[in-house]
């Protein structure tokens, strides 16, 4: 059948049965309940007997006759100064799963008395003793005790039973006043206990270990006594545990004190080697003080120990000095419990309730060293530093076989904050501080060339609003001017025109005057006004600067005038185009214009040259042909209309460009015209 279905039916019988009776009332019906039944609160009453009680701790353990359980009672047992074991009671309360076995929480408890607690199973077997049904149950063993402690509040034994060694508990319920006086008369001899086995788990519910718990010292009885045992012999370190030795054998050590943890351990310096003494006696020996200790040869991992049941200070050393530790070398058995001194690299810290575990670095190789969390509080450690480190040597056995040479895990005991010396401070750039500098660097590298970004794309912005309003601004203005010149010329010429045809009329109407002549200055003033009206018509074609730019306007202006000349026009460009003002722009193109319509009508000539140049800060025209020639000193004024050297020259001058003219007999004309950046402020013209 399935387990899941049998477990199922299980506990749905248990839920009827439970109903139909409606209450729990033998400890065997609660221990049998299956965790999810124990865990819907069934009611429980049933005549107990107390068989261990712990008031500060809240804990009370009973049993019926037959079988043992747990009861939370929390503040009942606080309060109840009655209750001790032994005590009969009548336990009403309900169930719960527990975590291991179900146990009873209690509503009340009834005394009813002085009880008799049953007579304890006895377990002497590992069978008997290890058995997880046994959890909470009354039980007789014998074993040797080996620890005796103050811990948790209380009195803690540690009992040998055959190859196991079982923690055991006595509560304080103020049995031993303040603080108890440890039972070391005990140690190393063999006892017969009443106790009840309780059990300790995990979160799955299951078993990890046994712990006893003695309800007081009247359930502990001597198996023997030490008016029998012969004098110890002694014994140096290294002669412990040999082929020869006998078991459990009683001697005799000597040597110098290490280091001492009062009521717990010492680790001794002797004839041989060091080695570790456990003690309930031991007091706060200082490092330096001769002893002998006296007990029963112990096993520890790679080298033997005592438990010892004397202890006695002979005389006063100096503090010994550590030994030297190569943590690249193998390991040795000499070295366990040993005092060594050893330098490495701090890497970090881990902590627990009572100690700090520092994490070092040797070589390639990680340890660990510990320390009392109270004397590493007042220590300023950084990662990187270099340390001296002092204190005892524990090899962890990580091999199967247990071998020294084989052992690469071992821990430092520091015993004082003296016992930490700082070698070396790490270096202020280390690897985090130059990641952390690294980062801080590109972020603001990436927020400075995202600035730059976005301030050149705003100057960008900027710059092409302003070279629009530039550009529409001079063109605005050139337009202003060209208008200003047909009003001014053109429009006075025409009215002059019209006065001498009114007086030539008049004179051909009387007779009197000369009308040839006023003909004659009206004809000569329409042929002036029509070359000014051509050079107003080449002003306005200005306007295709604003099109295609000025190189491409002068191809487009100048090459006609050189062509239907019969000439061949070759135009050149030298350097990066660049946008010129307004004004400048059209001086120069009409420059241009002129130069080759001068070209073209006087020079006779059958090729012309124009070039612009563009520099870094100088702008320059050239033309040139290979015609006839003249001398600019000799060349004649503007005299007869036409625009001329005179007329370039001014307009080269308004704009502040250099004008300059080279002819010389038959070797053609060159005319130049060169503007800058840096002479535009100085020779700034207002249109």
């Amino acid at each position: 059948m399935n387990p899941k279905l049998c477990q199922f039916l299980l506990a749905l019988a248990w839920c009827l049965g439970a109903r139909a009776e409606n209450v729990i009332r033998t400890a065997a019906d609660l221990r049998s309940l299956p965790p999810e039944v124990a865990d819907q609160a069934l009611t429980v009453e049933m005549d107990v007997v107390a068989t261990f009680v712990d008031r500060s701790k809240r804990m009370l353990f009973v049993h019926d006759g037959s079988n043992g359980f747990f009861v939370g009672a929390s503040d009942i047992v606080m309060c109840s100064e009655w209750l001790v074991p032994g005590q009969k009671l009548r336990l009403r309360g309900f169930s719960q799963k527990g975590e291991f076995l179900p146990v009873v929480i209690a509503n009340s408890l009834e005394n009813l008395g002085t009880g008799v607690l049953p007579d304890p199973a006895v377990q002497n077997s590992m069978e008997t003793i290890l058995a997880p049904k046994d959890c909470s149950q009354w039980v007789q063993m014998e074993g040797v005790v080996k620890r005796v402690a103050y811990e948790n509040e209380g009195v803690t034994l540690c009992l040998q039973v055959g190859e196991y060694r079982l923690p055991m508990e006595l509560p304080r319920n103020g049995h031993f006043g303040t603080k108890p006086k440890l039972p070391s008369y005990l140690l190393e001899h063999r006892v017969r206990v009443r106790v009840v086995a309780a059990t300790q788990f995990n979160d799955q519910r299951q078993m990890s270990g046994r712990m006893l718990y003695l309800p007081a010292f009247e359930y502990l009885t001597v198996m023997d006594t030490a008016t029998s045992i012969a004098p110890s012999p002694l014994r140096r370190v290294d002669e412990l545990l040999l082929a020869t030795s006998p078991l459990n054998e009683r001697v005799r050590v000597r040597g110098v004190v290490t280091h001492s943890v009062p009521e717990q351990m010492l680790f001794v310096r002797g004839d041989g080697g060091s080695m570790r003494i456990d003690s309930a006696l031991a007091p706060d020996f200082k490092p330096g003080t001769f002893i002998e200790a006296e007990g029963v040869v112990t096993l520890f991992p790679f080298r033997p120990g005592l438990n010892a049941v004397n202890l006695r200070e002979i005389e006063q050393h100096s503090s010994p000095e550590p030994v030297r530790l190569n943590y690249a070398a193998e390991r040795k058995s000499a070295e366990q419990f040993e005092l060594v001194t050893i330098d490495t690299t701090y890497v970090d810290m881990r902590q627990t309730s009572i100690e700090a575990q520092l994490l070092c670095r040797s070589g390639n190789a990680l340890f660990e060293a510990k320390l009392p969390l109270k004397l590493f509080r007042d220590l300023m450690l950084e990662p990187g530093m270099r340390l001296r480190l002092r204190g005892i040597c524990e090899l962890e056995i990580d091999n199967p076989f247990g071998i020294a040479r084989l052992t690469k895990v071992f821990t430092i005991t520091l015993r004082t904050a003296n016992d930490l010396v700082v070698l070396q401070r790490p270096p202020y750039w280390n690897k985090l501080r130059l990641l952390e500098l690294l980062a801080v660097t590109g972020g603001a590298g990436l927020l400075f060339a995202a600035l730059s970004w976005v301030l050149r794309r705003k100057v960008a912005e900027q710059s092409a609003i302003i070279e629009r309003q530039t550009t529409t601004r001079a063109t605005l203005d050139e337009r202003q001017r060209i208008a200003r010149d047909l009003h001014d010329t053109l429009e006075q010429e025409l009215s002059g025109v019209a006065i001498l045809l009114d007086t030539a009329s008049q004179q051909f109407e009387t007779g009197n005057g000369e009308p040839k002549k006023s003909l004659g200055l009206a004809r000569q003033l329409l042929r002036h006004s029509r070359e000014e009206s051509r050079s107003t018509i080449r002003d306005l074609r200005s306007v295709v600067i604003e099109q295609i730019g000025l190189v491409g306007a002068i191809d487009e202006t100048v090459r006609p005038l050189a062509e239907s000349a019969g000439m061949v026009f070759d135009f050149a460009t030298d350097g990066t185009v660049t946008r010129l003002p307004g004004t400048v722009e059209a001086a120069f193109l009409r420059i241009a214009h002129e130069a080759v319509a001068n070209a073209a009508k006087h020079s006779g000539g059958r090729r012309v040259e124009v070039c612009m140049a563009y520099g870094p800060d100088e702008v320059s025209l050239e033309v040139s042909d290979d015609g006839s020639g003249f001398s600019p000193d000799t060349a004649p004024n503007d005299t007869s209309g036409h625009f001329g050297l005179m007329g370039m020259r001014e307009r080269a001058a308004r704009v502040g460009a250099v004008l300059q003219v080279a002819g010389q007999g038959c070797f053609g004309t060159r005319i130049s015209l060169a503007w800058s950046h840096s002479r535009i402020e100085k020779h700034h013209t207002p249109s």
